[in-house]
């Protein structure tokens, strides 16, 4: 299968930047981050993904304009997309930060971390930001710590003034806020959610094979054999 990387360019061989889907994609396969990240074929995504995009788009457009929103989402979380509109959150942030965690531009050369969120307040009495992800389907509680976590760093870094942290995920199909029950501190958690991601993303950073990794997800996955994509399996 042949393949393009914008015009004559020659596709990288290394993963050099990264965010928390990217780092979930190799883990699940190495090959599948190559194919994605550094050939960058498509990824169709499907039916699934179309509608979380749907609705990511209404809790923006509501939380900006007081509209948008569908009974899909009221059923289960009118009143609390009314509180995060009073209080202000905003709405669809872009946080980039260099190989130090310092903040710099989504673009920029010097990203090295990215991370969107879909709602977020720092209180600048309190010194805490709070930071919430939408998500649709099932409740996975084998990643959602990571994601918290994730949050949670990003949050400190995009607020030096920050103290205290805390992050949620609302799942909008099953009715259900996720947190963990946790708050983070800045002099205890920082340092240590710093140190854990560098652990677990050296592998992804260091890696220029991509060995693919087979098993039940090459079924849905749009590079395999079957999809008469460019993988072996």
């Amino acid at each position: 299968m042949a393949t393009r990387f914008r015009g004559t360019k020659a596709a990288p061989t290394q993963i050099t930047s990264w965010s928390y889907s990217r780092w979930k994609d190799y883990a699940t396969c190495p090959a599948r981050a190559k194919y994605k990240h550094l050939l960058r074929l498509p990824d169709p995504g499907g039916a699934a993904l179309d509608r979380g995009i749907a609705i990511h788009g209404q809790c923006e457009t509501y939380l900006k304009t007081g509209a948008g929103l569908t009974e899909e989402v009221r059923q289960h979380f009118e009143k609390e997309m009314a509180a995060l509109r009073k209080a202000q959150y905003v709405a669809e942030a872009q946080w980039a930060f260099d190989v130090n965690y310092v903040p710099t531009e989504w673009y920029a050369r010097d990203a090295f971390l990215r991370i969107k969120t879909d709602a977020h307040k720092f209180d600048r009495r309190k010194k805490h930001v709070t930071v919430i992800d939408f998500k649709t389907g099932k409740i996975r509680e084998d990643e959602y710590d990571l994601q918290l976590d994730l949050y949670a760093l990003g949050a400190f870094a995009q607020y030096p003034a920050c103290a205290t942290a805390s992050a949620e995920l609302w799942y909008f199909d099953a009715g259900k806020i996720v947190d963990g029950d946790r708050q983070y501190s800045r002099d205890v958690d920082f340092p240590r959610l710093k140190e854990e991601w560098a652990a677990r993303i050296a592998s992804m950073l260091c890696d220029t094979v991509f060995v693919p990794t087979p098993g039940y997800g090459c079924r849905w996955c749009p590079y395999s054999k079957a999809a008469k994509g460019p993988c072996k399996f």
